[in-house]
């Protein structure tokens, strides 16, 4: 995994999770930002969704209140030590 650095590992990941929530709960980033309240604007949902950039912790707080899931990878930093170590 030191391939490339951390912060694009933990913005593929939360990608991941936000495509498979929306997916669950067949909701497009229009409808999601709209959960959000007036908190999160569906562009910045979509560059979160294709990995382009890292959102910010408020973005990915707001995301997990509305989708009622977390997206913030919890084991990401052990897969990055443990590849370290290989």
């Amino acid at each position: 995994m030191a391939d490339a650095p951390p912060g694009a590992y933990l913005g593929q990941a939360i990608a991941q999770a936000l495509i498979a929530a929306m997916e669950r709960q067949k909701i497009g980033t229009r409808e999601l930002a709209r959960m959000t309240g007036t908190g999160v604007k569906h562009p910045t949902i979509l560059t979160a969704r294709n990995g382009e950039g890292l959102p910010s912790a408020h973005t990915v707080l707001l995301l997990e209140i509305a989708l009622k899931v977390p997206l913030y990878p919890a084991g990401l930093y052990t897969d990055l030590v443990r590849g370290q170590e290989t």
